[in-house]
């Protein structure tokens, strides 16, 4: 999606959610995790395995290319001996960014993208990127990734600038909230908010408080760094909800957005709305 395309308004609670897995422990993870909010907010799950091109032909697992029907078939009775023989699963071939965005755009589309992400930091990162950091900024539908163990979502902190895209990205993370039965922060890293600022989110507070029964967000306010206020301030909660906005190209081949850096590092699932 480009920086110029509006993305349609989250879904949430989501009705549908696509859950792509490699068998990795932190795909295991995220699985776990899409089938405790599929339980919670009653919806559809669908598991998605992308082989790649060019994969580790000695691993008698995940074959290199030209997979045989009997390979493809392989591969996913392995994949459901790990979520579950009944799961529904997809099998696709490719480059597993486009594989998941192609799969995300089918009708009926899912409503929520849970994954896991192995947090790859310095040189591994810088070669092979990370799918969930990357779905993060390109999908149009919101992205929930997993990097280690989670519990069962009773707070989210959800970081906001004060700008209008921010703002409205609340109105998603109430709602999921409010599905979770969960408590809402509101996290703004900065000096302390003018008159202004501080106003705009008392009026978009309680237009909050009535999406997530009655329960008013709690404004937490610090200094210093974003990503590492937003990390540090994450120990205390169960998730983060945050706005995945685009910067120019430049920002983002030297810094990344803020979204990545914070998917990257986070030590609790990080839920992505797309601004």
């Amino acid at each position: 999606m480009s920086p110029s395309e509006r993305a349609p308004e989250p879904v949430i609670p989501p009705k549908r959610i696509l859950v792509p897995v490699d068998l990795s422990d932190t795909s295991l993870k995220a699985w776990g995790l899409a089938r405790q909010i599929a339980g919670k907010v009653g919806a559809g799950i669908e598991a998605l395995y992308v082989h790649e091109p060019g994969s580790d032909a000695a691993d008698p697992v995940i074959p290199a290319d030209h997979l045989s029907e009997a390979q493809k078939n392989s591969i996913m009775g392995k994949v459901r001996q790990k979520l579950g023989p009944s799961v529904q699963l997809q099998f696709a071939e490719g480059f597993p960014n486009e594989e998941i965005l192609v799969v995300a755009s089918r009708q009926p589309r899912p409503d929520l993208i849970v994954m896991g992400t192995h947090g790859r930091t310095g040189p591994a990162r810088l070669l092979l990127g990370s799918v969930a950091e990357t779905l993060s900024r390109l999908s149009s539908i919101p992205v929930l990734t997993v990097r280690s163990d989670w519990k069962p979502p009773r707070a989210i902190l959800a970081p906001v600038n004060f700008a209008p895209y921010a703002l409205k990205g609340l109105t998603s993370a109430a709602k999921m909230a409010a599905a979770l039965n969960a408590r809402l922060d509101v996290l703004y890293v900065g000096s302390a908010p003018s008159a202004q600022e501080k106003a705009a989110f008392d009026k978009a507070a309680e237009a909050l408080a009535a999406l997530n029964s009655g329960r008013e967000p709690r404004l937490v306010v610090r200094a210093g760094n974003p990503v590492q206020e937003i990390i540090e301030a994450a120990k205390a909660y169960d998730l983060l909800a945050i706005v995945a906005h685009h910067k120019s190209f430049l920002e983002e081949v030297t810094l990344g957005t803020t979204a990545e850096r914070v998917i990257r590092h986070s030590p609790v699932p990080v839920l992505s709305l797309p601004a």
